[in-house]
Protein backbone atom coordinates (compact mmCIF):
# COMPACT_ATOMS: atom_id res chain seq x y z
CA UNK A 1 0.00 0.00 0.00
CA UNK A 2 2.92 2.23 0.97
CA UNK A 3 4.57 1.77 -2.22
CA UNK A 4 1.03 2.05 -4.64
CA UNK A 5 0.21 5.47 -2.52
CA UNK A 6 4.03 6.50 -2.81
CA UNK A 7 4.30 6.09 -6.92
CA UNK A 8 0.75 7.52 -7.71
CA UNK A 9 1.70 11.02 -5.67
CA UNK A 10 5.15 10.99 -7.73
CA UNK A 11 3.25 10.43 -10.99
CA UNK A 12 1.19 13.51 -10.70
CA UNK A 13 3.79 16.40 -11.46
CA UNK A 14 4.64 18.91 -9.01
CA UNK A 15 4.96 22.73 -9.55
CA UNK A 16 7.60 24.26 -7.88
CA UNK A 17 8.46 27.85 -8.13
CA UNK A 18 10.60 30.85 -6.62
CA UNK A 19 8.69 34.14 -5.44
CA UNK A 20 10.08 37.55 -3.97
CA UNK A 21 8.33 38.92 -0.94
CA UNK A 22 8.37 41.84 1.21
CA UNK A 23 8.82 42.21 5.03
CA UNK A 24 4.77 43.56 5.13
CA UNK A 25 1.78 42.75 6.78
CA UNK A 26 -0.29 40.60 6.61
CA UNK A 27 2.74 38.10 6.20
CA UNK A 28 6.06 39.46 7.24
CA UNK A 29 9.28 37.24 7.22
CA UNK A 30 8.91 35.77 10.95
CA UNK A 31 5.57 34.86 9.99
CA UNK A 32 6.59 31.38 8.13
CA UNK A 33 9.39 28.90 8.07
CA UNK A 34 10.00 25.38 6.01
CA UNK A 35 7.20 23.45 5.27
CA UNK A 36 4.64 26.17 6.20
CA UNK A 37 1.45 25.90 3.98
CA UNK A 38 1.00 29.83 3.18
CA UNK A 39 -2.25 31.48 0.86
CA UNK A 40 -1.08 32.75 -2.73
CA UNK A 41 -2.24 35.21 -4.71
CA UNK A 42 -0.42 35.76 -8.17
CA UNK A 43 -3.80 37.95 -10.30
CA UNK A 44 -1.52 38.26 -12.77
CA UNK A 45 -0.02 34.54 -13.91
CA UNK A 46 -2.13 33.22 -16.72
CA UNK A 47 -5.16 33.92 -17.50
CA UNK A 48 -7.07 33.80 -14.36
CA UNK A 49 -4.34 34.24 -11.69
CA UNK A 50 -2.61 31.62 -9.46
CA UNK A 51 -4.86 31.05 -6.14
CA UNK A 52 -3.52 28.26 -4.05
CA UNK A 53 -2.11 27.05 -1.09
CA UNK A 54 1.54 26.72 -1.50
CA UNK A 55 4.23 25.07 1.08
CA UNK A 56 7.56 26.81 1.25
CA UNK A 57 10.40 24.43 0.88
CA UNK A 58 13.28 26.94 0.83
CA UNK A 59 14.20 30.55 1.12
CA UNK A 60 16.85 32.85 0.62
CA UNK A 61 17.28 36.32 2.51
CA UNK A 62 19.57 39.32 1.16
CA UNK A 63 20.22 41.56 3.97
CA UNK A 64 21.83 44.26 1.97
CA UNK A 65 18.36 44.64 0.06
CA UNK A 66 15.84 43.59 2.68
CA UNK A 67 14.22 41.50 0.00
CA UNK A 68 13.28 37.47 0.76
CA UNK A 69 12.82 35.02 -1.82
CA UNK A 70 10.96 31.70 -1.09
CA UNK A 71 10.84 28.54 -2.69
CA UNK A 72 7.74 26.83 -2.95
CA UNK A 73 5.75 24.03 -4.49
CA UNK A 74 1.70 23.76 -4.98
CA UNK A 75 0.28 22.17 -1.99
CA UNK A 76 -1.56 18.38 -1.71
CA UNK A 77 -3.54 17.38 1.26
CA UNK A 78 -2.08 14.37 2.77
CA UNK A 79 -3.96 11.06 1.50
CA UNK A 80 -4.79 8.98 4.35
CA UNK A 81 -4.30 5.45 2.50
CA UNK A 82 -3.99 3.20 5.25
CA UNK A 83 -7.55 4.07 6.55
CA UNK A 84 -8.87 4.26 3.45
CA UNK A 85 -8.20 0.48 2.78
CA UNK A 86 -9.09 -0.62 5.69
CA UNK A 87 -12.75 1.24 4.84
CA UNK A 88 -12.63 -0.20 1.65
CA UNK A 89 -12.41 -3.69 3.10
CA UNK A 90 -14.76 -3.38 6.06
CA UNK A 91 -17.17 -2.28 3.49
CA UNK A 92 -16.95 -5.03 1.53
CA UNK A 93 -18.03 -7.43 4.14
Amino acid sequence: MYVRNKLRLDSEPRRIFTLPVTNNEPGPFSSYDLGDEITCELNSFGCDGYHNSVRVVGREFFPQTGECLLAVEEFRDPEFWIYEEELEGSAEE
